[in-house]
This record gives structure tokens, C-alpha cells and sequence, in this order.
């Protein structure tokens, strides 16, 4: 499982080790390790809520670029995430010299260039108005996941806004899948 970057990283376990792997799920995965080479819409807010917005803290309205739909329950998700304490997300100069410097992280092989096609269960899940990560890039190599469910969210930036009930569903219908495949075998 692998959730943005980590999707990207999952990939390259696939690439390596898909024989030792049951399944794989992308939450809004990065396909191309450099931001140019993204095929990704403009930052775009559908539903705004000023009164919810008002109540952030300083430090969680640094990750409101994430969120397409700003309800009470996608602002209380940037909340539980934590970094309020601290008044940041996470270890900051260690991801500013990770997402400024691609080359940190990149693979130094074609992780999309699979020996063949990973035939196990699948699921990549996408936001049409994921700014970060897009979701066109991640149907372009859907021809290596004969298996994949493939979902593209609208009203879901890269936080795949209020979206938790559904995600629940097909995460289970994934767990199943990799399930009946594993008692196959």
C-alpha cells in the first residue's frame, strides 16, 4: 500500500519484488517523480467553508492546498494529522529537501517499465482535482495492472476529500480480492 509518494515507492517494490506481493493500492500516487513531467489541474476549491476555515490553526492552513472540497470533515482530517503542536507537518527541512530535489527520491530505473505486468489485485484511487499528484498520469499505466480497480474521485483533491465511506468499500473489495487470490493459490 502506498499513499502519494509512497505509491510511487510501492511501484518500485513491485518492479523488484512482484512475486513476493498479494496486492497493491495507490491512494493519489505519484507517477513521475519530477512535479514538471505532472500532468496535474490548477488548484481549484469547490466547496469553501470560511467558518471552518477561520477556526485552523496557522499551521494547518499551510496544507489547505490539498483540500478541493473544505467541509468540517476534511478540515477536521487536516487537523487529526497532526503538526499543530509543533507548527509544522512533519519533519520540514528533511521534505523541503525531498520535494525540491526529486533526484532524493527518483528511481534510477523506469518503475513503469515493468518485466511484466503485475496480475494480482489492484487498487489505485485518484482526485480529479488532485493538484499534487493528478490522475491522468496514473491511467497511463494502468496496461501493468491487468487487475485494477481505478477510480478518479471528483470533488477530491490530493486529501481525497470526504470521501472515507466510499474508500472503505473499495479498500474492502480489494482486501477481498487479494484474499480469494492468496486461497488460490
Amino acid at each position: 500500500m502506498g499513499h502519494s509518494l509512497g505509491a510511487y515507492h510501492a511501484r518500485g517494490i513491485i518492479y523488484h519484488r512482484a512475486k513476493l506481493i498479494d496486492g497493491l493500492f495507490m491512494a493519489v500516487p505519484i507517477i513521475k517523480a519530477k512535479d514538471s513531467e505532472r500532468i496535474v489541474p490548477p488548484h481549484t476549491v469547490l466547496l469553501n467553508s470560511p467558518e471552518e476555515v477561520a477556526k485552523l490553526a496557522p499551521s494547518e492552513t499551510k496544507m489547505l492546498w490539498m483540500a478541493t472540497v473544505q467541509s468540517k470533515n476534511t478540515l477536521d482530517r487536516i487537523r487529526a494529522m497532526g503538526g499543530q503542536d509543533r507548527g509544522d507537518v512533519g519533519n520540514t527541512k528533511f521534505l523541503e529537501k525531498i520535494i525540491k530535489t526529486p533526484e532524493n527520491y527518483a528511481f534510477s530505473f523506469n518503475v513503469d517499465y515493468l518485466p511484466e505486468p503485475f496480475s494480482k489485485p489492484t487498487l489505485i484511487i485518484t482526485g480529479k482535482q488532485d493538484s499534487m499528484a493528478g490522475y491522468q498520469d496514473a491511467w497511463n499505466i494502468l496496461n501493468n495492472y491487468p487487475h485494477a480497480t481505478y477510480v478518479v474521485f471528483d470533488r477530491a483533491g490530493h486529501l481525497l476529500d470526504d470521501k472515507d465511506p466510499i474508500i472503505t468499500t473499495l479498500v474492502a473489495e480489494w482486501l477481498d480480492r487479494v484474499q480469494e487470490g492468496k486461497a488460490s493459490n
